[in-house]
Parts: structure tokens; C-alpha cells; sequence
């Protein structure tokens, strides 16, 4: 970042260049020269010059979108549930990495990732597919933020999927049993267990409405989580995660202690 002197003067000051080099987001050397006189007014514009334009400049990253996937998987595995990081990657692996996984991090244009938004909206996905697509992206790149990979996220500038017919269609409700349908439910059930399979199918439904645990936690309980009248919800399991199953997770919710509905009903 030279000062030099120059064959010029104004009201009888020396006049000085002052130049500032850096390198661009897109990894090329770029120069700005501006014009002082007087030393000391040169230094303080040397000053401003180093300050604006050290925004503009970053270290070039050429990791490709699969590089940055391959080290964001370890990074997220230990950030977030096995569930929820299984199926977060999958998404990526399925609608990311086929179209983007060459891509260079130093050459992601908001027109390459248009491109790749356009081509996830032209498929016959739901909405809400497509905003799992959209976040599980969106979250890798701002991880590639973090570690200064990136200056700013891109895709977070395009946004995410939208209903276009969101004002045609009435809003979808969730619906649940009614406690006297799920009572006729449980009673074809009970009926229709044959087997030891189909009897766990019917233990299975009614501790999952009874206890209002989740399906993980009801699958993970065993014996000694009963304390008298007391049955503790202190751990989950995922299934079928690479051919088998993973045990001894966290709940989703904080660990909780139910009344056994039975020692309830028997009080009443």
C-alpha cells in the first residue's frame, strides 16, 4: 500500500498516489489509486482506503458444493438428532448434490442457484417438500459462512419456495381421532390380534395415546423405566438407520415422568 510522490501541486502542497491493492470475491487482483496532498492528508486517506475496501476482500475458497457436504455432514451430525440429521442429508444427497455437487463455492451465482431453484420447482414435489429442500441448502451454505467460505449466503437473497395457488386452497387441517373413535379403533385391533406381531400392534397404539409419547419413545421403553405408578419417558430410538437401529437417543422433548394411565383409571 505505497505512498508516492507525484509532479503535481495545489495551494503549494505536494501532491501524493495512493494506492491500495486487494483481491476480489471471484479470486482476481484488483488496484485503487486516489490522489492527496499534503503527507499527512495521503496517510489519512490511505487510512480510509485500507478500511473501505477491506470488505472486498476475501481468501478464495474452491471447495465444490460435494467438499462442502462432505465435511458439513460431520459438522451437523453431532449438532443435531440422528433422525433429523438423516433425513437432512438425504435430501441434500437426493435434490442438492445431482445438480450442484460440482459447483465451486468461489463461483455460486445467485443465477446458478436460480437456475437450481427453478428445476426443484418444476418437479411434482409438495410445497413443503420443497421448503425441507430449500432449508436443508439454505443451512449448508450458511454454514460455509461461518467458516468464511463464504462471504454471504446467496440463496438466503432468492428465498424460499412459494405456493403460487396458496389463496385457491383452503388451508390444510390436521386431523386426529376423537377419544370415541380411537376406543373403536383399539377394540379392531384387540380383535384382530392373531399373532404376537399383531398383539405389539395393539400394546404399541394404545401406550402411544395413553402415555402421548412419540413413536421412538414408545419404542424405546423398557421395564425398568416403571416406577410403581410412574413410567418414565427417558430415551428414543430411530429405525432402520443403515440397516439397523440406534438406540438410547434423547427424547425430542425433555426426559418427562407420566401417571400410569391405569393406576388412574383404576382410581376412578
Amino acid at each position: 500500500m505505497p505512498i508516492n510522490k507525484i509532479d503535481k501541486k495545489k495551494n503549494g502542497l505536494q501532491g501524493y498516489r495512493v494506492r491500495i491493492n486487494y483481491t476480489d470475491m471471484n479470486g482476481n487482483p484488483r488496484q485503487v489509486e486516489r490522489t492527496a496532498y499534503g503527507l499527512a492528508e495521503a496517510n489519512v486517506l490511505e487510512k480510509q482506503l485500507v478500511a473501505e475496501f477491506k470488505d472486498k476482500q476475501t481468501i478464495v475458497v474452491r471447495k465444490t458444493i460435494q467438499e462442502l457436504f462432505n465435511e458439513y455432514e460431520v459438522y451437523h451430525a453431532h449438532e443435531t438428532r440422528q433422525s433429523s440429521h438423516n433425513k437432512a442429508m438425504q435430501i441434500v444427497r437426493t435434490h442438492v448434490l445431482p445438480a450442484m455437487a460440482e459447483c465451486r463455492l468461489d463461483r455460486l451465482s445467485k443465477e446458478r442457484l436460480a437456475e437450481w431453484k427453478n428445476g426443484i420447482a418444476a418437479q411434482d414435489l409438495s410445497i413443503v417438500t420443497k421448503k425441507n429442500i430449500y432449508q436443508a441448502f439454505n443451512s449448508m451454505l450458511n454454514y460455509a459462512v461461518k467458516l468464511d467460505y463464504l462471504t454471504k449466503n446467496p440463496l438466503s437473497a432468492l428465498g424460499t419456495f412459494k405456493d403460487a395457488n396458496r389463496f385457491d386452497q383452503p388451508a390444510e387441517k390436521l386431523h386426529y381421532y376423537t377419544a370415541e373413535q380411537f376406543i373403536d379403533f383399539l377394540a379392531v385391533a384387540k380383535e384382530n390380534a392373531h399373532s404376537v406381531s399383531d398383539w405389539g400392534y395393539y400394546v404399541f397404539f394404545a401406550m402411544s395415546f395413553y402415555l402421548g409419547t412419540r413413536k421412538g419413545e414408545a419404542n424405546a421403553l423398557k421395564w425398568s423405566d416403571i416406577e410403581g405408578n410412574i413410567i418414565h419417558i427417558r430415551r428414543s430410538i430411530t429405525q432402520k438407520i443403515k440397516g439397523k437401529d440406534i438406540v438410547e437417543t434423547p427424547p425430542k422433548n425433555p426426559s418427562r415422568n407420566i401417571l400410569n394411565p391405569e393406576s388412574e383409571l383404576a382410581s376412578g
